[in-house]
């Protein structure tokens, strides 16, 4: 990607950021900055020079009420992009796009640019996620579903049987699944937060609701946006020495294939998103 158009991806994440966070705020909703969004906040005031995307995270009650309001009222030049809205959907967290703009990865899969905004579920604690079975089976429901829409390449054997023993099944029975496993323990008083659909070790996700909230405040690019409390002991559990930049090897991104910040003047026809 070459920096003209990294700048202008950046530009319209910031966009649908802003649209995302205004939506929260008018209606009292809880979110934060997370991942590489946040450690950008915390080392660079801004994206990771590297990076390419941006991340979100919401308790599961303003999660659902976020997905209520953005599909039962005119978003107007935004659009959440999520299972119960797309047929070919295939995470298990949503994304708040901008209509006629298109981002394809590497793997060719066609959708707008996006913000993904991932969801905080109760768990009773660390030592349950590294012995419950839960969580390990949960995150194997969510890599099926996202064979499903993205295809079996560099899948594992264990994927490949699972896909191939339930692929006469509707994509939707396995988040309606995944949805209630994820939320087993809503109602309880758990008091720590996972993020099921994190790439990184669930364990090392699993976090103290205290070290999120009340949220503290970054700057990121220029504005002011929350952050976990804790964002130093929630990034070093992520990341480790978080403030030492990785080597250049490591310094990946999504590369996409192709960006369009204007479909509406693009003769993109055979690449359109269904939204």
């Amino acid at each position: 990607m070459d920096e003209s158009t990294r700048v202008r991806l950046r530009e319209v994440q910031l966009q649908i950021l802003d649209e995302f966070v205004r939506i929260c705020t008018e209606n009292g909703l809880r979110y934060c900055l997370t991942g590489g969004t946040c450690l950008g906040a915390v080392r660079h005031k801004g994206f990771i020079p590297w990076d390419d995307d941006v991340d979100v995270i919401m308790p599961r009650a303003d999660y659902s009420k976020f997905i209520e309001i953005t599909t039962t009222r005119d978003t107007g030049d935004f659009f959440l992009d999520y299972y119960m809205t797309n047929p070919a959907y295939g995470r298990c967290f949503a994304k708040y796009c901008k209509r006629n703009t298109l981002f394809i990865e590497p793997n060719g899969l066609k959708q707008a640019i996006y913000v993904d905004i991932f969801v905080q579920d109760k768990v009773p604690g660390p030592e349950f996620v590294a012995k419950s079975k839960l969580p390990a089976f949960i995150h194997k429901l969510d890599a099926v579903t996202t064979v499903r829409r993205e295809g079996l390449r560099g899948r594992d054997f264990k994927t490949r049987l699972i896909y191939y023993a339930t692929r006469w099944m509707p994509v939707r029975w396995f988040f309606n699944w995944e949805t209630r496993l994820m939320t087993r323990f809503e109602k309880s008083d758990a008091q720590y937060y996972l993020n099921y659909g994190s790439p990184y070790n669930l364990v090392k996700e699993t976090i103290p609701v205290s070290e999120f909230e009340p949220y503290a405040q970054l700057e990121f690019e220029g504005k002011p946006y929350n952050v976990p409390r804790n964002w130093d002991l929630y990034l070093s559990r992520i990341y480790g020495d978080y403030m030492t930049l990785p080597p250049v090897e490591k310094r990946v991104a999504h590369y996409p294939q192709f960006i369009s910040f204007d479909t509406t003047k693009d003769d993109l026809e055979n690449a359109r998103i269904k939204e």
